[in-house]
Formats: C-alpha cells, sequence, structure tokens
C-alpha cells in the first residue's frame, strides 16, 4: 500500500533522558497530532538511519522512527487501601 504523505507530522519525544525523534503520515499523522505534551504514548513503527555529509568530510547521522501506529497511554488509578 503507498504511503499517504498528505498528513505528516513530525515530534521529538522524550524517552528518559533520550529525545526521539518520530514522524508519522497519513491518519496516523493526525493521531499523534493530537496527543498532548506529557502524555504517554506507545509507537509501533521501523527505527530509521539517515547519513549525510557536510563540508569537509565532515559525517551525521539521526534516527527516527517511522511510525506505523500510535497509542495513547492511560494512567492507572492505584488502588486505595
Amino acid at each position: 500500500m503507498p504511503l499517504d504523505k498528505t498528513h505528516v507530522c513530525h515530534v521529538v519525544l522524550e524517552v528518559g533522558e533520550h529525545d526521539v525523534t518520530v514522524v508519522a503520515y497519513g491518519e496516523t499523522a493526525k493521531q499523534l497530532a493530537t496527543v498532548f505534551a506529557g502524555s504517554g504514548v506507545q509507537v509501533d513503527g521501523q527505527l530509521i538511519q539517515h547519513r549525510w555529509t557536510v563540508d569537509v568530510n565532515q559525517k551525521r547521522e539521526r534516527l527516527e522512527v517511522e511510525a506505523d501506529k500510535i497509542t495513547a497511554l492511560t494512567r492507572r488509578r492505584r488502588e486505595m487501601p
């Protein structure tokens, strides 16, 4: 199935002490765009590595997740003793 690039959402999620770049397309992008800052999400997709060279042989690279599915996570309420 061809990738729907009509809608694109590009975000950076904080995972512990690391920032993870996530890109989503189509309906998944619309869903990702509705996530509020500080909300928990589960992202299913592929890890993509980008490499390029700038100036005189300065090598750069970036990892990002191309999301296939976004699931909003809800916090469980603690049971009162």
